[in-house]
C-alpha cells in the first residue's frame, strides 16, 4: 500500500541520515586492495588462499576495516557478487569474534549499512546481509539495536519484493537464533507486534513469505511466548489452512509445528486429533520426502503422550502399513548399500553402523535458515567460519 511504502521509505531515510552523519568513507587505494584480495581469492590455488587470509586477518589490525566490508557488501551494487558475499562472510565472522571491541563508532557503521541493505535487489546479498544481521543481534544483543525491529517489520508491507523477501529471511534468522532472547524481552515488544504480523502472513499469495512467517511463529512454540499464546487459536487455524499448501516446504513446517504442540501444548490439539491423525497419514506418504520425514516424527512424539493409546489404537491397521512401505529400499538404495558391501564385506560392524538412527526434526534449523544460506556457496575468506551451516532453502527460493 501507499502507507507501508512511505513507512519504509521513512524507517530508511532516518538510517541514512544516520550514517550520513557518521562521515566515514573509503580510501580508494585500500578499497581497491581488498577488492582485489576478493576478486584473486576466487581462482587462486591453496597457496595463494593461505596468504590471502593472512592478509585478511592482518587486516583486523585497522581500526576501520569492517567498515570497508560492509561497504563492499551493502553499496557496491556493480561489484561481482561473489565479492560482495566474500565480503559479507568476512564480516560475519569479525562480528562473530571482535563485536564487543570493535569501536563504538565502527559498530554503529556496520548496523546502518546492513539495515539499509537488507532488501538488496540480490537475493544471495540478502541473505549474507541477513546472517551478518542476526551474528550482530545474537553477539550485541537487541537491546543495544533498538531501530532493528521497526524497520524490518515496516518492511513486511513493502511492495518492493527485495525489501519483502529479505525482511523475512532476516526475520526468520533472527527468530532462529535469539527466540529466547526474544521471548525474554520485558513486556515482549517485539513478539507483541511481530507475532500476529506472521499469524496474518500465512494467507499471503507469495510462497516465500507464508514459509518464512511460519517458520518464525514455530521458533517460539517451545518457549510458548505470552504474545503466541494469547493468538493460539489464530495459530491453529493458520496451521490448518496451510495443511494443503502446495508448497512442500510450507507442509514441511505444519508438519513440524504440529509435533511441537503435541510436546507443549497437547490440550490445543486434543479436539482436533482425529483430524491431524488423518493429515500425519496422508503426509507420511508424502512425495517430497522431507514432509514424509517429518510427519514421520509425529508418530514417536504422539507414542510419548498420555492419549497414544486412545487415539491412535484404532489406526493402527492403517498406520503400519504405512510405516512399513516406507521402510522398504528402492533399487537405487539397494545398489548403494550392495556398493557399500562390497567394500567392507570383511570388516567387522562398529557400534555406530547398527545403532538405530531416528529422525528428528531439527526445527530451530529447519530450512536453514539461522546463519545464512550464501556464505555456504563461497570459500571461508579468512579461515574462521567454523559453523556447520545447514541452509537455507529459506532465504534462496
Amino acid at each position: 500500500s501507499p502507507n507501508a511504502e512511505i513507512d519504509v521509505g521513512v524507517g530508511l531515510h532516518r538510517a541514512r541520515q544516520r550514517l550520513m552523519a557518521t562521515g566515514w568513507s573509503p580510501s580508494p587505494e585500500g578499497l581497491l586492495q581488498l577488492l582485489n584480495l576478493f576478486r584473486t581469492s576466487a581462482t587462486a590455488n591453496n597457496d595463494q588462499h593461505r596468504e590471502i587470509q593472512q592478509q585478511l586477518v592482518n587486516f583486523n589490525s585497522i581500526a576501520d576495516y569492517n567498515n570497508y566490508l560492509v561497504y563492499i557488501l551493502s553499496s557496491l551494487r556493480d561489484e561481482n557478487p561473489s565479492v560482495r558475499q566474500m565480503a559479507g562472510l568476512v564480516l560475519k565472522n569479525n562480528v562473530k569474534d571482535r563485536w564487543p571491541q570493535l569501536p563504538a563508532e565502527v559498530q554503529a557503521y556496520v548496523k546502518e549499512n546492513l539495515a539499509l541493505a537488507v532488501g538488496d535487489p540480490n537475493n544471495f546479498i540478502r541473505s549474507a546481509v541477513g546472517s551478518c544481521v542476526t551474528t550482530v543481534v545474537t553477539v550485541g544483543g537487541l537491546d543495544a539495536w533498538p531501530q532493528l525491529i521497526p524497520i524490518l517489520f515496516q518492511m513486511l508491507d513493502s511492495p518492493d519484493q527485495g525489501h519483502l523477501e529479505g525482511a523475512y529471511g532476516a526475520l526468520h534468522k533472527i527468530c532462529e537464533d535469539s527466540a529466547d532472547a526474544l521471548a525474554l524481552q520485558p513486556g515482549q515488544q517485539a513478539l507483541a507486534m511481530l507475532i500476529p504480523k506472521f499469524l496474518s502472513s500465512f494467507g499471503s499469495p507469495h510462497e516465500f513469505v507464508r514459509k518464512m512467517s511460519l517458520g518464525c511463529v514455530n521458533q517460539f512454540v517451545q518457549v510458548m511466548a505470552e504474545p503466541l499464546a494469547n493468538n493460539i487459536d489464530a495459530y491453529l487455524i493458520g496451521l490448518f489452512a496451510l495443511a494443503v499448501d502446495p508448497s512442500p516446504e510450507v507442509r514441511k513446517r505444519v508438519c513440524q509445528a504440529l509435533v511441537l504442540l503435541l510436546d507443549v501444548h497437547l490440550e490445543c490439539l486434543l479436539p482436533h486429533m482425529k483430524q491431524v491423525i488423518e493429515y500425519m497419514l496422508i503426509s507420511t506418504k508424502d512425495a517430497d520426502e522431507l514432509v514424509s520425514l517429518e510427519a514421520c516424527e509425529f508418530w514417536s512424539a504422539i507414542c510419548e503422550t498420555r492419549v497414544a493409546k486412545e487415539y491412535l489404537a484404532e489406526y493402527l491397521p492403517r498406520l503400519v502399513p504405512v510405516l512399513l512401505d516406507g521402510m522398504v529400499y528402492t533399487e537405487f538404495d539397494l545398489l548403494v548399500l550392495g556398493a557399500d558391501a562390497d567394500e567392507d564385506e570383511n570388516v567387522a560392524d562398529r557400534p555406530e553402523d547398527i545403532k538405530p538412527h531416528f529422525h528428528k526434526a531439527k526445527v530451530a534449523g529447519s530450512g536453514g535458515e539461522g546463519g545464512g544460506a550464501a556464505e555456504g556457496e563461497q570459500n571461508d575468506a579468512n579461515g574462521e567460519d567454523e559453523e556447520d551451516e545447514d541452509d537455507d532453502d529459506d532465504d534462496d527460493d
